[in-house]
């Protein structure tokens, strides 16, 4: 689905009415960008579209600023998985509890 440019920058500034901000995250870098994925919602739809801005305060690039007027987001759907992390607290596992753990693992 295409949207239109000023609607896309207006949520990544906060400023959007009509588009959610679901999840932003910086998936990479370089040595005058920064490189978004940007998930939201729209109409109960969930959308994703990437975007860069300008590292420092020196390179003068704002969100979407070499974009077409309308741009493309992929539909996405959110899906729940089950994740292990690693802490360096005891969280007081019984034998069996572990044994599911490795089991995951």
């Amino acid at each position: 689905m295409k949207f239109k440019k000023e609607d896309l920058q207006s949520l990544v500034y906060d400023e959007s009415t009509d588009l959610i901000k679901i999840r932003e995250e910086m998936v990479d870098s370089s040595r005058w960008s920064l490189m978004y994925d940007l998930v939201f919602k729209y109409d109960d739809h969930y959308f994703r579209v990437s975007y860069s801005i300008g590292a420092t305060e020196q390179q003068d690039e704002c969100a979407f600023e070499y974009s077409l007027d309308l741009i493309d987001c992929v539909e996405v759907w959110p899906e729940v998985v089950e994740k292990i992390i690693f802490t360096v607290e005891d969280p007081g596992y019984t034998t069996e509890g572990l044994a599911k753990v490795e089991e995951l693992l």
